[in-house]
């Protein structure tokens, strides 16, 4: 599953977040923090060096109603860092547009792994997809995150210029620089699942087991 972050203004994908779960409170978590932050590390850790300098907290989440982006985690979020969310209206998917766009530029080569899933029946012959699968899940990260890169170096028709540019532009017409969280290490751990416990006498129970400390 992919979870993906678009800039509206200027189209660049600031983040994403590929996992073989379900889409959860945890994968929007991740990707948020990837969109975020510098990705500097996250690049490095696969090998890559590209150019991706989009980072920064966002004024506004536009999210659809999926129940993972109704999770208490991301309202808590989003509120300790100042972030609006803002849910499109149901039942109206043109408001999705503009990232059901960018999922079919970046992921429009999908079909060029190994392994890929062929939707029409009269197209896939005797190809097997599970017995040619050949990517990890690191790998296909990789992948993905060249063709993030393709996309940002290639020109937008409704843009007139490649997203990266158009990120470059908007950032020369801000008045203020970005805002970044002061604790980096800690912004993950604002946006994961938590839950809720009383301190009593004994400590705090959670899954069965006491924690205590004097």
């Amino acid at each position: 599953t992919l979870t993906l972050l678009v800039d509206i203004a200027t189209r660049v994908v600031p983040g994403f977040y590929i996992s073989l779960e379900s889409p959860s409170a945890t994968s929007v978590a991740m990707a948020i923090r990837q969109a975020v932050l510098p990705k500097d590390p996250w690049l490095a850790d696969r090998d890559l060096t590209l150019v991706w300098p989009v980072h920064g907290l966002p004024d506004v989440l536009h999210l659809d109603n999926a129940s993972e982006f109704h999770s208490r985690a991301l309202t808590r979020g989003c509120q300790q860092y100042g972030i609006k969310l803002q849910y499109r209206p149901r039942r109206t998917p043109h408001y999705g547009g503009h990232i059901q766009r960018v999922i079919r530029t970046t992921g429009g080569g999908g079909h060029l792994p190994p392994g890929t899933a062929i939707s029409r029946v009269k197209d896939k012959g005797g190809y097997h997809p599970e017995g040619q699968a050949r990517m990890t899940l690191p790998e296909f990260e990789r992948w993905f995150a060249l063709q993030v890169a393709i996309y940002h170096g290639t020109v937008h028709s409704a843009l007139g210029v490649p997203p990266l540019t158009a990120w470059h532009n908007f950032l020369g017409s801000r008045p203020v620089p970005l805002r970044l969280p002061v604790q980096p290490e800690r912004f993950l751990l604002d946006f994961l699942p938590f839950e809720m416990r009383r301190v009593r006498r004994d400590g705090i129970e959670l899954f069965h087991v006491f924690y205590w400390h004097g």
